[in-house]
C-alpha cells in the first residue's frame, strides 16, 4: 500500500523521459505525487 507514492513518481518520470521535455506540470506533480502522505511530525511516508 505504501507503494504507491514511489510508483505514481516512478510513472510520472516515465511519461517525461518518453516526452522528450521538461514540463513544469510534471515536475509540480512529481513532488506533489511523492510527499503527498507525509506529514508534519515527519511520521508519514515515503520519507517519514
Amino acid at each position: 500500500m505504501k507503494s504507491h507514492t514511489t510508483l505514481g513518481l516512478q510513472a510520472l518520470e516515465r511519461a517525461e523521459q518518453l516526452s522528450g521535455a521538461h514540463n513544469d506540470l510534471i515536475s509540480a506533480a512529481k513532488e506533489i505525487v511523492y510527499v503527498r502522505h507525509e506529514k508534519w511530525d515527519g511520521s508519514g511516508y515515503p520519507n517519514g
